[in-house]
């Protein structure tokens, strides 16, 4: 791979470790992969939540509102490497913002990818009772997810965090300390920005993934694609109600539509789901890939912004047209690359009158849909295009040492980032 960079780097990468493994640490494992690839000496310190979950009640509330143990490490960590640029990933619950200023004391600049919503919403989703919530956003003093109990429906841990927010807030740990804000979407960009950072200060950087047709040998006639597929975990956020009721709609003869993955509605929704419905359970990644290449659409209900699902980007990279609910998260990315539609959030007829129309298109159109979303993939999304963004963060903070850069490209799309 080629390095980009004017000198190999010296990056410390910071991440607080969830008790189940999640798509930021792919995220994570993959820029490191791509870094140390292009010359570049990454390290990695992670904090994990299942330690500080055995340890006593009021260790686990301080260290979320200022871990000291996370900073001293980190001060070390630095003077060890020597390192150039400190990039965080997520440091809650447990690791803290404390790992910034430990940072800013070394005169080290920090980039910190937003994975979630975790800086203007303490549980990240931006959701509240199944329904999207904006109270804190913003906010003077952000207050409702206490008094919502939002965080695991706990008083303690939800005060714990609503603290921490305020703290750093308040003292310039997100606007100030951190050098760039890595946004995964525009519309992540502008909740930021929303949330108070300044727009200076953020740059879009979308997740990656290597290209999964690679290493796959291709022949004058592939096999015709058949029906619809949904990745993901089932679960309610994710619109699998919205989804199956839209195929039960269709009537009898939707196309088949099937279901990969696993999860708490799963013997539910699958007892009362239409014969065209089928249940995959959970399979490798390879063959996730198999079945995206296999099928005319992705099905992608989700009814909460998420961050930038995989799943989305791996359709764009197999030439699969995809179906999307209309929350800005997505039709801010989807739109421009006109590899598909979208419906209205959480609306079965809607979801079923898109199908339908999408169905009645020629193979000729929906090879064309799939056509623009894998260019979009290659300019955007493949680890090339990751790793010059990385490093193009990275110069600009190492060469002005931390200063704001007023050279740094427009943030709303990624095309510019």
């Amino acid at each position: 791979m080629t390095n980009h960079s004017q000198r190999p780097l010296r990056i410390l990468q910071l991440h607080n470790e969830h008790q189940t493994l999640g798509g930021a640490n792919l995220v994570i494992e993959r820029e490191h992969n791509v870094l140390t690839e292009a010359g570049h000496d990454v390290r990695s310190f992670f904090v994990e939540s299942s330690d500080y979950l055995q340890r006593s009640k009021p260790t686990q509330l301080t260290s979320v509102i200022w871990n000291h143990e996370a900073n001293r490490a980190v001060r070390k960590l630095i003077a060890d490497q020597r390192t150039d640029v400190v990039h965080l990933h997520t440091p809650f619950p447990f690791m803290s913002p404390s790992v910034v200023r430990a940072a800013k004391r070394s005169n080290v600049p920090v980039v910190m990818t937003s994975h979630s919503f975790r800086i203007p919403c303490i549980v990240g989703t931006l959701r509240r009772d199944d329904s999207p919530c904006h109270d804190c956003v913003g906010a003077p003093l952000p207050l409702a997810g206490l008094r919502n109990r939002c965080y695991h429906d706990s008083f303690g841990a939800s005060a714990a965090l609503t603290a921490s927010s305020i703290l750093h807030h308040r003292t310039g740990t997100y606007n100030s300390a951190i050098d760039r804000h890595l946004a995964l979407t525009p519309y992540m960009a502008d909740l930021l920005v929303a949330d108070g950072i300044d727009r200076r200060r953020v740059v879009v950087h979308p997740n990656f993934i290597p290209d999964p047709l690679a290493d796959r040998a291709t022949t004058g006639s592939e096999p015709p694609r058949d029906g619809a597929v949904f990745v993901g975990r089932l679960v309610d956020e994710k619109g699998i109600e919205t989804m199956v009721e839209a195929w039960r709609l269709l009537g009898p003869d939707a196309p088949t539509l099937t279901i990969i993955g696993g999860g708490p509605e799963r013997d539910r929704l699958e007892a009362a789901a239409p014969d065209a419905v089928r249940f995959a359970g959970e399979i490798p990644n390879t063959e996730v890939v198999d079945a995206l290449e296999r099928a005319q659409v992705l099905i992608f209900p989700s009814e909460w912004p998420e961050g930038l699902p995989i799943t989305l980007i791996e359709a764009l990279a197999t030439r699969t047209p995809v179906l999307y609910s209309d929350i800005g998260n997505f039709t801010d990315l989807l739109d421009d690359a006109t590899c598909g539609s979208s419906f209205t959030t959480g609306s079965p007829a809607s979801l079923a009158e898109t199908a339908r129309t999408f169905f009645a298109r020629t193979t000729t159109e929906q090879t064309k849909a799939g056509e623009a979303g894998r260019a979009y993939y290659d300019i955007n999304f493949t680890p090339t295009a990751a790793l010059g963004r990385l490093e193009a963060v990275y110069n600009s903070l190492v060469a002005i040492a931390g200063e704001l850069d007023p050279e740094q490209p427009d943030s709303s799309h990624p095309k510019a980032a």
